[in-house]
């Protein structure tokens, strides 16, 4: 075992062909990786030893996805070596010095995974990816190339995936060599960055568990347990277009350009452009909407007491107080007075069944008891209020006795009526129910006085002498249209 000033070495924890991996514990007592390249694989060395001083001199740029190197140095008889962060570990061996420890390596998170009963979600597909191809965008940046992006090559550290084995490391070009293991190695017909095409590779064994030999069968695009999850399928597919149509193709003009436009087009992000011109349709919508409600509010009729009609979101402000008034007050008696006042005596003893006198009386001594009182030209009645305040079921009779008596005007405005209708029959989740504003009340006169009670297609509205429903398509379980 060779000597390293400064670090006592424990044990080998692994092996490539260009050196040997030691378990290191440093001065201080922490537990550390190092790698030495001894002077008898000197071929090697040279390689190593200018893959190292490239890294080094662009370390400053990295970030989290990319392995960092602590110390480097070279020995008098030629050996060099290099200090990393010691990897998680697998399973629940923690002690580094238990024979049965060993490192948490990207196939080794992913075999853990397929004894599961379900497979990564794209959520967690997202997580592996995103400081992997962070880490390919910061090499990039400082003009390298890792060569050898495989899962056995990614270390989680402090939970996060790293790019760690810098041993093939070298200046990126179009035309960088592609060295490399089988299926994660780009076609030396590829002019482009090779790390592309191994980080394809990875993102094809994250998502199926398989080489990327067969990502060009579609059946192999789907985990090992062979389900989905609920926001999986969709993804694969865009993702399996993304690897074989950009970041694997041989048709260079539809490579990836950097590892930026990768990245972004991995994890879902929009590019700059994208996102540009979803702002200028945006601004162009806002635009619309702009002009839309200047001529809504220019040319619709006001609501009548603003401070009170928030309280019934489902209005439609087109409609217009007096096309309110006219669908939900409907007034279908006969003109004939003895008529009239014949249904008008049987609507008092209904009202009087209903304790409607009680209500109004009720209601007006709790108006006549407000010590503040609305004030100003618009402001609604203190009886209006009273009224907002009752039970559904005594505001419902209270009103259509008012409709069918014709004596609402005795205590509303106009505005205030048309309140009291939204309030209760247009706000009603039963209102086809209850379409007519006396529709209770009417309902038990047609019974007892069908003959009294003008079915015919036209009646006479009370405030104008306009067009109103007939009876019949009042009580039909679809409200009948409101015209502005």
């Amino acid at each position: 075992m060779p000597r390293i000033p400064d670090y006592e070495l424990a044990r080998e924890i692994g092996r490539g062909a260009f050196g040997r991996v030691f378990l290191a514990r440093s001065k201080r007592g922490e537990w550390r990786a190092v790698k030495v390249i001894e002077q008898a694989k000197n071929r090697f060395k040279n390689h190593e030893k200018n893959a190292a001083a490239l890294y080094l001199r662009s370390r400053g740029s990295f970030g989290k996805g990319v392995i960092a190197i602590e110390d480097f140095h070279e020995l008098g008889d030629g050996t060099i070596y290099y200090v990393m962060p010691l990897a998680d570990p697998v399973g629940e061996v923690k002690d580094p010095q238990d024979p049965a420890w060993r490192p948490m390596t990207l196939e080794a998170y992913v075999e853990k995974c397929r004894a599961q009963p379900g497979w990564f979600s794209i959520a967690e597909v997202r997580a592996l990816m995103k400081p992997l191809l962070e880490g390919l965008a910061f090499l990039e940046e400082a003009g390298l190339c890792h060569r050898d992006i495989k899962p056995s090559n990614i270390l989680f550290i402090k939970g996060v995936p790293t790019l760690a084995d810098i041993s093939l490391l070298e200046i990126a070009d179009e035309n960088a060599s592609a060295y490399g293991t089988d299926y994660f190695r780009k076609p030396a017909s590829m002019s482009c960055n090779p790390d592309y095409w191994s980080l394809s590779g990875v993102l094809f064994y994250i998502l199926s568990g398989k080489s990327p030999q067969f990502w060009n069968w579609s059946n192999h695009w789907k985990p090992p347990q062979g389900n989905f999850h609920t926001d999986t399928q969709k993804e694969y597919q865009r993702l399996r277009s993304l690897i074989l149509n950009r970041s694997t193709t041989l048709q260079s003009r539809e490579q990836y350009r950097s590892a930026i436009e990768f990245r972004n087009e991995v994890l879902g992000r929009m590019s700059f452009l994208k996102k540009k011109k979803i702002f200028l349709w945006a601004a162009v919508a806002l635009v619309f909407l702009g002009i839309y409600t200047v001529a809504l509010l220019k040319f619709s009729a006001p609501d009548p007491y603003p401070e009170i009609l928030p309280l019934f979101p489902k209005v439609d402000r087109a409609h217009s107080l007096e096309g309110i008034i006219r669908t939900y007050t409907p007034y279908c008696l006969r003109e004939d007075e003895a008529d009239y006042e014949t249904l008008k005596n049987k609507a008092y003893q209904y009202a009087v069944d209903a304790n409607v006198p009680q209500i109004l009386e009720f209601c007006q001594e709790k108006a006549r008891a407000n010590k503040k009182p609305p004030e100003g030209k618009d402001a609604p009645s203190a009886l209006l209020l009273e009224f907002l305040k009752l039970p559904y079921d005594d505001m419902k009779f209270a009103v259509s006795f008012l409709a069918a008596t014709k004596q609402n005007d005795k205590y509303f405005s106009r505005q205030e009526w048309a309140i009291l209708l939204i309030k209760t029959f247009y706000e009603n989740p039963n209102r086809y129910k209850l379409i007519s504003g006396a529709s209770e009340i009417f309902h038990r006169l047609h019974k007892d006085y069908p003959d009294l009670i003008d079915a015919g297609p036209r009646t006479t509205c009370s405030y104008d002498g306009g067009n109103h429903p007939s009876l019949k398509d009042l009580f039909t379980p679809t409200p009948p249209p409101v015209h502005p």
